[in-house]
């Protein structure tokens, strides 16, 4: 029996997810306006949850693999890896399960395609996820998520291999697929599984993937600077159009949220802190639309008491891009704290946009 797949209802704007980065930025230092912009959230993680016991799915049990060759365990992805290798390491009768669902035709185009781009697309997967078995399924999201993060130390692909195999909603997820069980708990619980596998990587590993992560929400904004400058007061307005030329306003309200940061980032003295921390909230309102009052209060929260982050957050972009990744981490990884304050449908917003954000990220 093959797993039954079911993918996610997918948002359609979905970047721009926990934007104190995006936004609160703009009380940074002074960036190159030509640069790549890239904040430096956490990877989003709950707190303090430590798994118990996970709530059972409706996974079926893995396909029985003929021999050891039929196994995605060394598959290694990259830009020019196509389908075929992926075929080649299945077995015969999954792989006969992917021409029935997709046809002849179709299967021989998946053959020569780029696998990521397969993989990038959900929907479009959903019929060769289907007929994978559950071990190669975590496996091949595994190879995927590796990818996506611009490879991992071979300790850190075992690591979270292994949190995969025991929870396998924590590696679908990072393919679109929604969760394998009914309860309301599985975003959390998958959430705590999330946290264990950004624990298995490096302070490295740890920084790029939240580097590619934000580039990828920036790339997917809906939302623009015109309304980062909607939210200044009239004194904070008057300063930065006091320090800024007509054409610069007009190039940061026209650019995108992180975009519109680094260009405006000489006039950060104009932003108080309040500001920066109802910056910080709406930017969640826009990237998710329905988090509660009770959940903002609590983000609102966060903001004020951790001044080391808000600091981090708002010294610029190349600073960040140039720290110490050990120094980077500690202080990013006080960050995770803002999960608790979400329930588990906005957590599972969370996880469905910073799917999408890091497919956007290798495209």
């Amino acid at each position: 029996m093959f797993l039954q797949v079911k993918m996610f209802r997918w948002v359609g704007a979905v970047a721009l997810l926990l934007s104190v980065v995006m936004l609160a930025a703009a009380c940074g230092s002074d960036p190159d306006p030509t640069a790549t912009p890239v904040p430096p959230t956490a990877t989003p993680i709950p707190p303090t949850a430590t798994p118990t016991s996970p709530p059972p799915t409706d996974t079926p049990e893995p396909v029985e693999q003929p021999d050891a060759m039929n196994s995605l365990e060394e598959l290694v992805i990259t830009p020019a890896t196509t389908g075929g290798e992926l075929i080649d390491a299945l077995s015969e009768e999954e792989t006969d399960c992917i021409k029935e669902a997709i046809g002849e035709s179709f299967f021989g185009l998946m053959v020569s395609a780029p696998l990521m781009q397969a993989t990038g697309n959900p929907e479009a997967a959903a019929p060769i996820f289907g007929c994978i078995s559950e071990e190669n399924l975590v496996l091949l999201g595994v190879a995927f998520m590796e990818a996506q993060s611009g490879g991992w130390e071979a300790s850190t692909r075992e690591c979270i291999t292994e949190i995969g195999r025991e929870h396998p909603d924590a590696i679908y997820v990072r393919l679109g697929i929604a969760y394998q069980g009914d309860s309301d708990a599985d975003a959390g619980v998958t959430n705590v599984y999330n946290l264990q596998i950004y624990n298995c990587m490096t302070s490295e590993e740890k920084r790029d993937q939240t580097l590619a992560l934000w580039i990828g929400l920036d790339r997917n904004s809906q939302h623009a600077g015109a309304e980062i400058v909607s939210l200044l007061s009239e004194d904070e307005l008057a300063c930065v159009t006091e320090d800024l030329s007509g054409e610069e306003m007009a190039a940061v309200a026209a650019a995108t949220p992180l975009v519109a940061i680094t260009l405006a980032g000489r006039v950060s003295y104009c932003i108080e802190p309040d500001t920066n921390v109802e910056i910080f909230v709406k930017g969640i309102e826009w990237a998710l639309a329905d988090f509660s009052e009770d959940s903002l209060n609590c983000l609102r929260d966060f903001a004020r008491e951790l001044p080391e982050y808000m600091h981090l957050v708002q010294s610029g972009i190349d600073n960040m891009m140039s720290m110490d990744a050990d120094e980077f981490v500690a202080i990013t990884d006080a960050g995770v704290t803002q999960y608790g304050c979400m329930t588990a449908a906005e957590l599972e917003q969370v996880q469905i946009a910073f799917t999408d954000a890091m497919t956007a990220a290798t495209q």
